[in-house]
């Protein structure tokens, strides 16, 4: 098991890497469908 004071970087990271992924892929959705 890891440590409990991994977990906040944990989390962390994965939130950062989640919005880098997900804000993009929003931006060209909306881009591509309004127009």
């Amino acid at each position: 098991m890891a440590e409990p004071s991994f977990w906040p970087y944990g989390l962390g990271i994965a939130a950062v890497i989640a919005l880098a992924v997900i804000i993009p892929l929003l931006r060209k959705r909306r881009k591509t469908g309004s127009n």
